[in-house]
């Protein structure tokens, strides 16, 4: 949902992760970080990024965010590239992870 007329919603129902995911095909994994915001996943400093950068929420810890979601990526590309099932058994152990996850796969 946005803020206003000018600041739309940084993910609009229907042009979102939950459509990306209903229309990939398997192999797919679909991780959503349950106390991350939009901007979790830039860098710690965005210069230029302007107004639209205030208007999206962070989340309780950005820096674990990021370093988590780039490894989440690693192990799936280690799995399903490179045949290696313990990039699988990391994806699949949302135990080990340091924040709150949902996680679905296909």
């Amino acid at each position: 949902v946005g803020l206003n007329l000018f600041s739309p919603a940084c993910t609009p129902v229907g042009q979102n992760h939950v459509q990306f995911f209903e229309l990939s095909g398997s192999p797919c994994w679909y991780m959503v970080a349950t106390d991350a915001g939009h901007m979790d996943f830039l860098d710690a400093s965005t210069p230029g990024c302007g107004m639209e950068c205030t208007a999206c929420t962070t989340g309780t810890s950005p820096e674990v965010t990021r370093v988590y979601s780039g490894g989440s990526l690693a192990a799936f590309f280690r799995a399903y590239l490179q045949g290696d099932d313990e990039g699988i058994q990391y994806l699949g152990n949302s135990s080990e992870y340091p924040t709150s996850w949902n996680l679905e796969s296909k």
